[in-house]
Parts: structure tokens; sequence; C-alpha cells
């Protein structure tokens, strides 16, 4: 009778190759699934830090015209303008009477304006009169579609010859901001703040 001998100490060439191959298939599919995790987590960061943005722009204009408080508003630019301007006005201050009261001191009044440069991409806010101050970081910017449109309760805009005391300042802002001189894909934000 013949005897087969039967190795069992080792590998055959032929379970190594499968073996390498499983395994590699087995690496590239957990790369995978990394690159595609750590790239949708740099756009939720991206999209994340664009509505921060945002969100504190809109919260700053907010309490800027809540301190003001405002008695006229207006959009003071043309549609050619390069810049949109709208103007926020208070006309007087209450200040103590000395005699426990309050009276309007008109000599306190007060003009600051929203501005949006189409050229600069920016927005700023200023007394009038003044360059004012950036309402974003230095690396966001409002691209084209950005629109700051203020209009009274019945929809007509406000303008120079028809001024409101009240109305609806509307912020279309198409945001985007530069990551080491490349700027990311935009991402547009619409809110309204209701000025009185």
């Amino acid at each position: 009778m013949s005897r087969l001998i039967k190795n069992s100490n080792g590998l055959t060439l032929l379970e190594l190759l499968i073996s390498i191959i499983v395994g590699s298939i087995v690496i590239t599919t957990l790369l995978s699934i990394l690159s595609l995790s750590v790239q949708a987590r740099s756009d939720l960061e991206v999209r994340d830090r664009m509505k921060t943005e945002s969100y504190l722009l809109v919260e700053e204009l907010r309490s800027n015209l809540f301190n003001l408080p405002v008695h006229n508003a207006e959009v003071t630019s043309q549609e050619s303008d390069p810049e949109t301007i709208i103007e926020f006005t208070r006309e007087y201050k209450y200040v103590p009477d000395g005699s426990g009261g309050v009276i309007a001191d008109y000599d306190q009044s007060a003009t600051y304006e929203l501005v949006y440069d189409e050229v600069n991409e920016t927005i700023t806010y200023r007394e009038q009169g003044t360059t004012g101050s950036l309402m974003h970081s230095g690396n966001v910017f409002f691209t084209t579609g950005t629109t700051l449109e203020l209009t009274d309760f019945e929809g007509t805009t406000c303008t120079p010859t028809t001024p409101c005391s009240e109305g609806v300042l509307t912020l279309t802002l198409v945001i985007t901001f530069s990551i080491n001189g490349t700027r990311v894909d935009t991402q547009t934000f619409v809110t309204t703040i209701i000025v009185q």
C-alpha cells in the first residue's frame, strides 16, 4: 500500500496569494471608507463655518439696530452702484431732564450705514462719514447674488424720497471663504430683520 505523506507545516503559494488578495481588498475598502469620512467631515465643517459667519453677521446687525434705535431707514444707493447702502437714522435720543422725566435730545442724532461692496465682496456697518468695520472675518466673502433689501410692511422699497420709519430688511447672503488662498463652494442664506 502506498501512503500519501501530508505536509501541514506551511502554506502553499496559492494560499499565500489568495490571502494577499483578500487582505488588499479589505485594506482598500477600509481606506476608501476613511477617505470618504474625512471628506464628509471637511464638507460639514465648511458648511458649519459659513452658517456661523452668516449667523454672527445677522446677530451683530440686529444688536446694532436694536441699540440705535431706528427712526428712519432708507436705501440710498442706486441699482447701478457697486455698493448697496442702507441708512439707519436715529433722529433723537431720550435723556433724563433733571426732574425725574425724560426728553428727546435732537443733538444726539446719528446715522449708520449698512454697506455691501460688490467689488470687494464685503459687508460693513459704519457711522456715516467713517470707514466702519467689517461685519465678518477677513477671509469671508459675499459673492454675486448677495442682496440687501429694505421694504416697508406693504412691500414698497424704502428710498430717500420714501423713507421708512419701520420695515423689513431682507438679507440674501451668498457666502464663501478662503482656505489657503482657495475659495470653497458658496452657500446661500436668507434672513429677515424687522426694523422698528
